[in-house]
């Protein structure tokens, strides 16, 4: 049940920080597992997000959840072409960050996967360093696309 699990866990979890006010701060949220059911339910929650009474002993949100959820990164592990050439789609390489799982189920299908998606040169180096380095602040890290792999730049 861990499959159904993790990914459902994740998508309460981001629902709650949204909830409790945690994105009105423009923080970097980075949720695992393709972002579980949020990409596929964003709609949905945005709309229902006005219907429903704000959190009690809380302000009302600022934004709908579906505005929120704009602002929402996640990994590409999901196991499977369909869901995330989905995410790909709807979200775009520039909200998108390489991920493994490992040492959990088969750390190799997600970059396999990965490599698959029809992206182009400068998308593969977002989704494999690029959005890690600009979210985390960290130096830039050359990637080479034809081979999918990353690596420190030389030094001099």
């Amino acid at each position: 049940m861990l499959g159904f699990a993790f990914p459902v866990d994740t998508s309460l979890a981001v629902l709650r920080l949204i909830g409790a006010g945690l994105f009105d701060r423009d923080p970097v949220i980075i949720a695992a597992h393709l972002g579980g059911v949020l990409p596929w339910l964003r709609e949905r929650i945005g709309l229902w997000s006005h219907a429903i009474p704000p959190v009690p002993g809380l302000p009302p949100p600022v934004r709908s959840a579906g505005e929120y959820l704009d602002r929402l990164y996640i990994d590409t592990v999901g196991y499977g072409a369909a869901p995330l050439e989905y995410c790909y789609a709807q979200l775009g390489a520039g909200r998108m960050l390489f991920g493994t799982d490992h040492p959990y189920a088969t750390p190799r299908l997600p970059q396999d996967l990965t490599e698959r998606l029809p992206y182009t040169q400068t998308e593969s180096e977002q989704i494999l360093a690029g959005n890690a380095q600009r979210l985390l602040r960290l130096g830039r890290i050359e990637v080479d696309a034809t081979s999918k792999s990353t690596h420190a730049p030389s030094g001099g």
